[in-house]
């Protein structure tokens, strides 16, 4: 998983803002335009679960979204994002390319400004070259940054299909923060979206697959756990609920484990202690 930065249109720096970045986060795409060398061939380094930060010149990050697919190199002449206008000025071809995107991250109403990325990067005068352009000297700052983006949690699912007694009322809630940080996206990578307790992964179209990231400490309420790559699993749903709400223990030995992943075991005993709902209790 690489990241980079997506300039939704380079060339606005010499004019007017045009700030119609909501086009492409409403229809879940990202497009270049106009000569294919210099534009569109910029998609062919991106791979599925990439992770695109949207780039509006003098705005700053108004998205960040993960790429769904690699780029099938067409040109299309029915644009969804450049105007008819736009489209007769291109060298190279009155041409848009696209790439479909998942904008799981929307800024557009509270971006990340340019004097901030210059304050948070050390730069004089940032501004992203090139349509699509690798981040590479910033990568642990832009993961940190994306972490702090999403820190602020959803308010935690009621779970409603579990049975309350007829005499009273039973709130159950889930332990986990709903929310996908870099790690869990890196630990999710690492085992190429297989379940560590089955080695079940969700077959969606297209190729791609799906899994979820567990905190075996959960990281909201009384437990604080830590967003550490040693406080996550790569789960499939069932077991994720299984072990949210404390129907199954944890055994190290027992994990599928893989290269650059290893869990610390001081989270799996606070899970088996504190949550595990233990039948000797």
């Amino acid at each position: 998983m690489d990241y980079y930065f997506y300039n939704t249109d380079a060339r606005s720096i010499k004019g007017p803002p045009r700030p119609r970045f909501r086009i492409p986060i409403d229809r879940s795409f990202a497009a270049v335009g106009g000569d294919r060398r210099r534009f569109g061939e910029q998609f062919h380094q991106l791979k599925q679960d990439d992770i695109l930060l949207m780039y509006e010149d003098r705005v700053g990050v108004v998205a960040a979204g993960r790429v769904l697919e690699r780029w099938d190199g067409k040109s299309h002449t029915d644009p969804w994002y450049y105007t008819p206008a736009e489209m007769g000025e291109f060298t190279g071809g009155a041409y848009e390319y696209r790439i479909k995107v998942e904008w799981f991250l929307h800024l557009s109403d509270d971006p990340v400004t340019p004097k901030v990325l210059r304050q948070r990067f050390g730069s004089v005068g940032f501004t992203t070259r090139g349509a699509v352009k690798k981040i590479v000297k910033y990568r642990a700052e832009i993961e940190e940054m994306l972490e702090e983006l999403q820190a602020t949690p959803l308010p935690t699912r009621t779970a409603i299909d579990l049975p309350a007694p007829a005499s009273e009322r039973v709130e159950t809630t889930t332990y986990r923060i709903l929310r996908d940080t870099a790690k869990a996206l890196y630990v999710k990578e690492l085992h190429v979206y297989q379940c560590q307790i089955c080695g079940h992964t969700i077959e969606l179209p297209g190729g791609r697959r799906y899994a979820e990231a567990h905190h075996i400490q959960p990281l909201g309420g009384s437990h604080n756990g830590p967003d550490l790559i040693g406080n996550i699993l790569c789960v499939c749903p069932n077991h994720h609920a299984e072990l949210d709400y404390g129907v199954s223990a944890i055994a190290v030995s027992a994990l599928r484990s893989t290269r650059g992943h290893a869990v610390d075991p001081q989270y799996v005993q606070y899970h088996n202690r504190f949550i595990y709902n233990s039948k000797d209790e």
